[in-house]
C-alpha cells in the first residue's frame, strides 16, 4: 500500500510538472499529499472523517472498584465495614473500594461490596 501511495504521489508531481501553469499554487509535499489522499478515502468509504471523542475515563482511584490490601489475597486484612456495622466484628477482608477507601467482603457467598455500593446510590 506504501509503494502505491508513493508511486501515485510520484506521478502527482510529474503532472504537476508538464502542466507548466505559473498562476497555481506550489505542488502538494508529500505529508499532503497523504494527508489528502486519506481524507479522500475516508470521503468514498462512507465512514465518518471523525468519531466524536468519547469522554476520558477517571483515573482508577477515583472509580469504585475492588481491590486488595497488600501484594496478594493473604497478606493484609481488614474488618468488614459493612459487617461491622451490621454488629458482626470479626469479618476480616483482603479487599476494599479504590475510590471509598472502605474495606468491604467480596466473595461469591458474601457481597458486601455490591450492598454498600448499592445503598450510595
Amino acid at each position: 500500500m506504501d509503494i502505491a501511495v508513493v508511486n501515485r504521489f510520484l506521478l502527482y508531481k510529474e503532472l504537476y510538472k508538464r502542466r507548466g501553469d505559473p498562476a497555481r499554487a506550489k505542488p502538494l509535499t508529500q505529508k499532503s499529499f497523504r494527508e489528502q489522499l486519506a481524507k479522500e478515502m475516508v470521503e468514498f468509504s462512507g465512514v465518518p472523517a471523525a468519531a466524536p471523542p468519547r469522554p476520558p475515563t477517571p483515573p482508577p482511584s477515583l472509580t469504585c472498584m475492588p481491590a486488595y490490601y497488600g501484594e496478594d489475597a493473604t497478606t493484609v486484612r481488614r474488618y468488614c465495614r459493612k459487617c461491622s456495622d451490621a454488629g458482626n466484628r470479626r469479618v476480616k477482608t483482603p479487599v476494599y473500594c479504590r475510590k471509598c477507601q472502605v474495606p468491604l467482603c467480596f466473595t461469591p457467598k458474601k457481597n458486601c461490596y455490591r450492598e454498600w455500593h448499592d445503598l450510595l446510590e
